[in-house]
């Protein structure tokens, strides 16, 4: 689990504690798995830029 520096509600810190950062850790994932994604479709050519409110 990763470390998380915002300070969150008592009741969150006992969730957390008892079943693990679920929210914190799907987004590590999902920021893993666009990495990789992002290397096999553009190789070493670099993606188009993100559009704001796409």
């Amino acid at each position: 689990m990763g470390t998380d520096t915002r300070e969150h509600p008592p009741i969150y810190r006992d969730v957390v504690e008892e079943l693990g950062d679920v929210p914190g850790d799907v987004a590590a994932t999902a920021e893993t798995v666009l990495r990789e994604t992002e290397a096999a479709v553009f190789g070493n050519r670099a993606p188009a830029p993100a559009v704001e409110g796409a």
